[in-house]
């Protein structure tokens, strides 16, 4: 998967992306561990939904820079909102196991903070490596 980082990726209701490299690092890794089974639509969901906070998924979701999103998945923390982005578009030039063109990003609003953030990225790369 692409760690390709879009800043002008901005999401209604949210503004532009974050993207905490750590946490996404294991997001990805989770992916990969995961197989092809890890990127379906119904594999994310389903893993998402062990989250806490988890408020529902969201597809074909376009944001300024005219992307369209396979999935954005979106939790509520204490504080505000937060919303993972996973991206769609196949670049198969890549070679590194996972033919996506760019990295998750990330999305905070209502007054979530960067650690909550985190702490979302991070549920759900362990969801998927359960």
């Amino acid at each position: 998967m692409s760690m390709r980082q879009v800043q002008t990726a901005s999401l209604s209701g949210y503004g532009s992306p974050y993207y905490p490299v750590e946490e996404i690092r294991q997001l990805v890794a989770a992916f990969l561990r995961s197989g092809p089974a890890g990127l379906m639509v119904k594999t994310l969901d389903a893993m998402a939904a062990q989250c806490a906070g988890y408020m529902g998924p969201f597809r074909g979701i376009r944001t300024a820079d005219n992307y369209i999103w396979r999935r954005i998945i979106e939790f509520r923390t204490s504080r505000g909102r937060v919303a993972i982005a996973i991206p769609m578009t196949q670049d198969w030039n890549r070679t590194d196991g996972v033919q996506l063109d760019r990295s998750p990003a990330v999305f905070i609003a209502d007054g979530a903070t960067v650690n909550d953030a985190k702490a979302v990225v991070l549920a759900l790369a362990h969801a998927l490596s359960s």
